[in-house]
């Protein structure tokens, strides 16, 4: 880029690309693999009977259309955001594993 694409083109059409990025970061943040693998360990130890993909994913696209992003999350989601994907008891023990500090070890 050079002053002339600055002065012929702007600073709004050279930068709108990077600052939408930027703003989308700024209000979603960002999922990282990382992130999401310890969700997924997490949940595996809370319900070892979800450990397989075929029940662990909808376990895991329902938290993302939360919202959770971070093991950190996990502490804000409510007994009845899992309805549908859960059983009560097993959003029990979920929610119970999140909320005796266990998923401190993930940070």
């Amino acid at each position: 880029m050079t002053e002339q694409d600055m002065k012929y083109f702007g600073h709004e059409k050279l930068f709108s690309r990077m600052l939408s990025d930027i703003r989308d970061i700024e209000e979603n943040g960002i999922v990282t693999s990382s992130a999401m693998n310890d969700i997924d360990t997490l949940i595996k130890e809370a319900l070892p009977m979800c450990g397989t993909p075929d029940k662990l994913q909808p376990i895991l696209d329902a938290l993302q259309n939360l919202g959770v992003k971070t093991v950190e999350d996990m502490k804000l989601v409510q007994k009845d955001d899992l309805a549908g994907v859960l059983k009560p008891i097993q959003e029990r023990k979920l929610l119970a594993h999140v909320n005796k500090g266990l998923y401190l070890e993930y940070k």
